[in-house]
């Protein structure tokens, strides 16, 4: 925290760009030296006969002979081109919403819940469906993943910041005879521009994991990052699979770093708006109002979703060979098929066996990721210098592409549980534990002071303060972590395994088994949804209990 001199007010520091005082980065030195000379170890006594995990120096010659040829710059200018689309159009219909919204006000929960539904989809199985569907050589999946992981970090921190205005502003505002516009531009905007540059900046290199994971689809083209991951596991070459995870790293670090410049030159006078993550804490709601509204706003827009989604079956010009309707989808699962010898009682049970499979998988990486995060969390709380040597590192590591990082930790554990875990909590673990140590410092420094005051120590002011401080944070975190959970599980089994719904995925288009792969997708969407929702009406009486706020009602 930092001292405002005049005022004599604590203020929190900029998230953006941390500060660089002398202490703090001699520690986070001391974490990379640590960190490189565990995995020194690891490559010269532990893999050192397989191979699987290459020394440092080995990696960074990789890396430099990879960065002279001119193959490798190709790649990355059109994996970021594709990255770069994808985060101009889908923030720019995320604001498009954020914009309605505002102009009518009832639609809030509507578009938040379509928010939802759009992060809960599997990009794992849409993405082949988006591909057959393109033209030929075409890269427009890579696009349109690339919108899809922009879209809900946007529309949830722009509509975050349009309810930050203050209400005695705007009222202001009125009172002059200002209308919307003028509450709009002169209040709505700057109360909402922080939230909207914090949601950029987790979207950055959202974005550019998105156009990556598209690229794993594509036929008929030879360039990409994505591509050249593939090429890199194909051939079982664990140096350039490094390098290339490495590469890939340091463009979405790029991204992240200039998007965070940018978010802090936009707003000086800001210094974090959702604790860095691009989630937002909900607010205390009576649980009995808070749960009706929950679910009229879930089956809005599920309802307004199906009906868009048979619309544009009926009306573009889509090949209905691939393109399948929600009522073409419901006969798959129903009606019998009028070829073959199986029923559809079979295809259900087939299907709900794939879906535990998936959920175990989920499961599996989900616990371990949410763990480790607050286990880590709370060390940092209790330690502040271990924070200041490795939440460097894991800020930076945040912005490593998972499908990047898959192959070489399939690479170094196999098939099998532990690898199962760790692919699904690395997807869950960086935002958990940002969040929960946002969310642990968050508590003012008078109520720590009281703490000491009367005696207490770090731990007491751990349970009794800094946790319930931290728990819309770690909620927040947690509903985002929940799909995210099934979409790493399903590209692990889609990439290794070959179980579960994302194996499925591969043998149903190889059979062009088309209403399989549009019932997977609704399948997850929908347990993701129901996920995340149960998740938030836990978080509702909970927070009442235990959160910042105990007690307090709207």
């Amino acid at each position: 925290m930092a001292i405002d001199e005049r005022a004599g007010i604590r203020m929190p520091r900029a998230f953006f760009i941390p500060s660089a005082s002398s202490r703090s980065l001699g520690y986070a030195a001391g974490g990379i030296v640590f960190l490189l000379l565990v995995w020194e170890a690891l490559a010269l006594f532990a893999f050192h006969g397989s191979g699987a995990i290459p020394t440092p120096a080995s990696v960074v010659a990789q890396f430099v002979r990879d960065l002279a040829d001119a193959r490798y710059w190709n790649g990355i200018g059109v994996t970021a081109w594709e990255a770069a689309r994808g985060f101009f159009w889908g923030n720019l219909i995320a604001l498009a919403v954020t914009a309605v919204v505002f102009l009518i006000p009832w639609l809030e929960g509507v578009s938040t819940q379509l928010a939802v539904i759009t992060s809960c989809i599997p990009l794992t199985a849409i993405a082949p469906l988006i591909v057959l569907m393109s033209p030929q050589s075409s890269r427009l999946a890579c696009v349109v993943l690339a919108g899809l992981s922009v879209f809900f970090t946007t529309v949830v921190g722009s509509l975050a910041g349009l309810r930050a205005a203050d209400a005695a502003s705007v009222d202001l505002v009125h009172a002059y005879g200002g209308g919307k516009w003028k509450e709009l531009t002169k209040v709505r905007l700057v109360a909402a521009l922080p939230h909207i540059m914090s949601a950029l900046v987790i979207a950055a290199p959202a974005a550019f994991v998105g156009a990556i994971l598209g690229e794993l689809f594509l036929s008929g083209v030879d360039s990409g990052l994505g591509i050249m991951l593939m090429a890199a596991q194909i051939a079982v070459k664990p140096q350039q699979l490094w390098a290339l995870a490495l590469l890939c790293a340091a463009v979405a670090g790029v991204a992240y770093a200039v998007m965070s410049l940018l978010a802090r030159v936009a707003t000086p006078w800001y210094a974090q708006a959702s604790g860095g993550s691009g989630v937002v804490a909900t607010t205390y709601r009576r649980p009995l109002r808070h749960f009706v509204v929950t679910i009229v706003a879930l089956l809005g827009s599920a309802a307004f979703l199906l009906v868009l989604w048979q619309l544009m079956v009926l009306v573009l010009p889509l090949n209905p060979y691939i393109a399948r309707s929600p009522l073409q989808v419901l006969q798959y699962v129903t009606q019998d098929p009028t070829f073959g010898n199986t029923t559809a009682a079979a295809i259900r049970h087939r299907l709900i066996g794939l879906t535990v499979t998936t959920l175990r998988d989920a499961g599996i990486g989900f616990a371990v990721g949410v763990a480790a995060s607050i286990l880590l969390a709370l060390i940092f709380f209790l330690l502040p210098r271990a924070q200041s040597a490795f939440m460097p590192l894991a800020m930076l590591m945040r912005t490593i592409p998972l499908v990047g990082f898959a192959p070489i930790i399939y690479l170094i554990f196999g098939n099998g549980a532990l690898t199962i875990g760790l692919i699904g909590a690395i997807i869950v673990f960086f935002p958990v534990l940002i969040n929960m140590n946002f969310g642990l410092r968050s508590a003012t420094a008078q109520t720590l002071d009281v703490v000491s005051v009367y005696g207490g120590s770090r731990l007491t002011a751990l349970r009794k303060v800094a946790i319930p401080s931290a728990l819309p944070q770690l909620f927040a975190s947690i509903k985002i972590s929940v799909p995210g959970s099934l979409v790493a599980a399903m590209l692990y089994e889609w990439l290794f395994s070959l179980q579960g719904l994302g194996g499925d995925i591969t043998v149903a288009n190889a059979h062009s088994l088309y209403g399989e792969t549009w019932a997977i997708v609704i399948a997850v969407t929908g347990i993701s949804i129901v996920a995340y929702n149960i998740v938030e009406l836990i978080e509702v009486p909970v927070l009442a209990l235990w959160g910042p706020q105990a007690g307090r009602h709207d």
